[in-house]
Order: structure tokens, then sequence, then C-alpha cells
């Protein structure tokens, strides 16, 4: 179940790693349409949950629900859902004469490691700080 967030508005640079419960409820497997009716997409463009974060859109396969030590979905007991996610949110201007500027670089899955029903999945971020230096002029 997705939760609202408390507390975490204090903060100035966030990154969510969350494993939604949800999934999809489509009919196949295609990519587009399952991130077209994923859970955690709905809620967010509802307003209900995590709208003030960003995901760049998953590019890898569905990271859901596979059998341990295999490459291959279980579908008998689930539909293929992008379960395990990376959100993140940051305040350019958080602090006085400081500006912050976060980019995702990379987003990817990890379909080496089947010790698990999910596919573990990773994000690399590049942070930038900019202060702006003020000099006070003094007139002789």
């Amino acid at each position: 179940r997705i939760d609202e967030l408390t507390g975490d508005e204090i903060h100035d640079i966030i990154v969510k790693a969350a494993q939604t419960s949800g999934g999809s409820n489509c009919d196949n497997n295609k990519y587009k349409r399952l991130l077209d009716e994923d859970q955690l997409n709905r809620v967010r463009l509802e307003g209900r949950a995590f709208s003030e974060f960003t995901e760049t859109a998953p590019t890898f396969a569905p990271t859901y629900k596979f059998f341990v030590n295999t490459d291959d979905y279980d579908y008998k007991s689930r539909k293929p859902a992008f379960t395990d996610r990376i959100l993140y949110r940051f305040t350019a201007n958080a602090y006085e004469n400081t500006t912050l500027d976060l980019q995702q670089l990379n987003y990817t899955s990890h379909p080496q490691y089947k010790q698990s029903d999910h596919k573990p999945v990773s994000a690399l971020f590049h942070l930038k700080t900019r202060q702006l230096v003020l000099q006070s002029i003094r007139k002789k």
C-alpha cells in the first residue's frame, strides 16, 4: 500500500525507493500498457500520493514477478509489473544564495540478480550546487 508522506517536506533533496504492491490491471505484458495502467502512476496523477515527486519512465523490463533463480516471469501468480521504483524531488532554491540542480543520469534494473522474485533497480544522480557570491562594494 502506498502511504502519504509525513515529515519529508523539510528536506531539500528526497529520493524514495518504493516497492509498490499493486502493479497493473492490464490484460497483457506490453510495457507501455503496463505503465499506462500502473497503480503508482495512477495515484500520482490523481494527486493521492507522491504527486510532487518525479520518476523517469522505466525503459527496462518489469521487475516483478519472477520465479526465484530464473529470468522467467511467474504469469500464473501475477502479471509482470514495475513494482520496484525510484522517485525523487528537490528544492532548487532551498538555501539563500545557493541553487541546487539534480539530474538523473541513469535508471536501470539489474536482471542478473535472481535470488528474489523481484529484480532490483538503481538510479544515478548528479547534484550540482551553485553558490552566488555577494561582494560588498565600498565607495572610497
